[in-house]
């Protein structure tokens, strides 16, 4: 009896529940890396979910998630506290479904997001792979011993400590959150990437900050192109931080009839401020005078505005 009931108790080897965790935790830690060296794109792509609007909040909301993606994944590298670090890893597996899933169905994005810049994929395939960490934590879950170690809580906080430190090795400022593009303080200069400087006290503009990629923005080509043609409008400039490759594609597909100018993603983000994309800033005399999110102003609007007091 004893030797029929370990025959037919389900065991695996343990090295292949040693590999399941590995590969889960350089899965996740490689996720986190990707979002942590541009944070500000991954925050672009969190909104496109339409879940969290503020950007403030969708800032330290993402950020907060680059610090748990590597976190958990080098618990799993590292083999410490491996039951603590699936459990865990599957709570932020059943946010990533719920998530994917409200945008599959709504069509809100074509990329999710999940490994930044590195790896475009759909919300559809992203469901699909994350099956598959499904069954890597199954496996996982089934041998999880670890060893003590002193070293290995050490190492998963320095881990933690480098994440937090990530984005700013590589540019990212909070002056992007924090600097103003709302109403009333003065717009500061910015040169065009093409070497075009814009001279905000010249004229009144009605500046757009965009993206190639944001549907909003593609599906707003046509409104803007209208307000572009409407007598009485000021000249309206589109600022992005894309590649000229994308910006001339973006031409091409959607023919916008108002200059596509590129900027520094800084100065972008010190635009866009806690808005969404696209944001539409009427600037007058060098100040923003009023702000709109997402879609474009009426003309009546930016009239009534820039008419003169009586």
């Amino acid at each position: 009896m004893t030797v029929a009931s370990k025959k037919s108790s389900p065991t695996i080897p343990p090295v292949v529940s040693k590999g399941a965790a590995l590969v889960l935790g350089l899965i996740f830690l490689a996720a986190g890396v990707a979002k942590a060296v541009d944070l500000n794109e991954a925050v672009r792509q969190a909104g496109a979910y339409n879940i969290v609007t503020d950007r403030t909040v969708l800032l330290f909301l993402v950020w907060g998630m680059v610090l748990a993606e590597c976190a958990l994944g080098a618990a799993l590298v590292l083999r410490y506290r491996i039951r603590i670090a699936l459990v865990g890893l599957a709570l932020m597996l059943a946010v990533f479904f719920g998530a994917l899933g409200w945008a599959w169905t709504m069509g809100l994005t074509e990329d999710c997001g999940c490994f930044g810049q590195w790896v475009s994929r759909s919300p559809g395939q992203a469901l699909l792979e994350d099956i598959f960490l499904v069954v890597l934590l199954g496996l996982a879950w089934l041998r999880p011993e670890s060893g003590k170690s002193r070293v290995k809580p050490a190492a998963v906080v320095l881990v933690c400590l480098a994440t937090l430190a990530l984005p700013f090795a590589f540019g990212f400022s909070l002056d992007s959150v924090l600097l103003p593009g709302v109403e009333g303080p003065p717009v500061e200069p910015l040169t065009v990437l093409d070497g075009q400087a814009v001279d905000w006290s010249a004229s009144p503009y009605l500046v757009e900050l965009m993206s190639t990629d944001c549907l909003h923005c593609q599906e707003s080509v046509m409104d803007v192109n209208i307000l572009a043609a409407t007598p009485g409008i000021p000249p309206i400039k589109a600022l992005c931080f894309d590649s000229p490759e994308d910006i001339a594609a973006f031409r091409e597909t959607y023919l916008p009839e108002y200059p596509l100018l590129r900027i520094a993603e800084k100065d972008y983000w010190r635009l866009v401020a806690n808005g969404s994309s696209p944001r539409f800033l009427l600037v007058r005399e060098g100040h923003v005078v009023r702000a709109w999110e997402v879609a474009p102003p009426l003309a009546g609007e930016i009239l009534s505005i820039l008419e003169p007091s009586p």
